[in-house]
């Protein structure tokens, strides 16, 4: 037997399930949780982890060690092979140069970021976006779509092209800060775990 539903039913069905689907969680509680987190992760400018990295962007995968040290608006981040086979250091301010470095070959130069680690690394992450997503929170000022769980940390983040899952979480400093994130562009996929978590980290060392 076919049944048919009033359309106004079907309508609702449909709103609901879009709104399921985007934007942060309805609980009052979880959105007062999340402004206020929020705020605070905005508040940390000076941070730093040491982690790990796996990028495949669907020809081949690279495992790699990541440190990361950010001041203010300037990025220092460091990249590994995991048997030390090749050591790339970037470092630059979020709208201007970035300088790439490798032990024994001259330090390359460029404008953009993206387009310099397309062309040293065969892939590129976006940076100043990152440097927003591996604390929890979304580029401000930017267009987002986000869900957050019931303590208002992100579960997951769609924003300039790019989805980011929140998998898990640690404790620093009191705060909740991610451990496992999952990030996607097109064929580019990239996990990062986030081991350590520091802030007012000294500067960090050459290669």
């Amino acid at each position: 037997m076919i049944h048919k539903f009033p359309l106004f039913i079907i309508v609702i069905a449909v709103l609901l399930s879009g709104c399921a689907a985007r934007g942060p969680v309805a609980d009052g509680a979880a959105l007062d949780a999340w402004q206020q987190r929020k705020t605070s992760l905005l508040a940390l400018v000076d941070w730093g982890f040491d982690g790990r990295a796996v990028i495949n962007d669907g020809r081949s995968s690279v495992n790699m060690a990541l440190h990361w040290q950010q001041e203010q608006e300037q990025f220092d981040i460091r990249l590994m092979s995991v048997f030390g086979q090749q050591k790339v250091r970037l470092q630059g301010l979020s709208d201007g140069p970035v300088i790439l470095s490798r032990a024994g070959q001259s330090p390359r130069e460029a404008a953009d970021v993206m387009t310099l680690m397309q062309q040293e690394l065969g892939w590129a992450l976006p940076l100043d976006g990152l440097r927003f997503w591996v604390t929890g929170i979304p580029v401000p000022a930017r267009a987002a779509d986000w869900a957050v769980d019931s303590q208002g940390r992100l579960e997951w983040l769609e924003q300039d092209g790019w989805r980011v899952e929140f998998s898990s979480y640690q404790t620093v400093a009191g705060q909740s800060m991610p451990r496992k994130i999952r990030l996607s562009h097109a064929s580019l996929r990239a996990r990062l775990v986030l081991d350590r978590w520091q802030t007012h980290r000294p500067a960090l060392e050459g290669l």
